[in-house]
């Protein structure tokens, strides 16, 4: 609700994940080179800014792998060139019967993220004025009321 309205987004009930709903677990789509502008202003850096001299050389493809829609999987655009789109999806597969239709690399990088305190609080406050300035009510937990006592 708040980045709809902060960036003027509207809703779509519709993402090109849809597309490939019917996919079987394992199965993947082509290869396909991204060529996206998602930016939100002329000022604003599009997600494919992070990837630097190699924002137009970015490939991807959707893959099933769990019970969800399919995944959408990147990698650098050379990787299509050598023939190697096939490794990654049995990577991801691997992946994928280690952790169960999750795979275990992401897994561990989900374990090592930590959100500090000072972060969460930092969120929550921002989060806090946006509803009281639109009169959004917030309900708390009992817990978290007198966790912030």
């Amino acid at each position: 609700l708040m980045m709809h309205f902060l960036f003027g987004l509207r809703k779509s009930k519709l993402s090109d994940t849809h597309l490939f709903s019917d996919m079987l677990w394992g199965e993947r789509t082509a290869a396909f080179l991204c060529d996206r502008d998602d930016r939100r202003g002329d000022e604003a850096k599009s997600v494919l800014d992070n990837y630097g001299r190699f924002s137009k050389d970015i490939a991807f493809f959707y893959m099933r792998t769990g019970n969800g829609l399919p995944a959408r999987v990147e990698f650098p655009a050379w990787v299509q060139k050598e023939d190697m789109v096939d490794k990654i999806a049995d990577m991801i597969r691997a992946e994928c019967i280690i952790r169960g239709n999750y795979p275990d690399i992401v897994m561990r990088a989900h374990d090592a993220a930590v959100i500090r305190t000072n972060e969460h609080e930092l969120f929550y406050g921002m989060l806090e004025n946006f509803c009281n300035v639109h009169g959004i009510k917030i309900h708390r937990s009992a817990k978290d009321f007198h966790k912030r006592l």
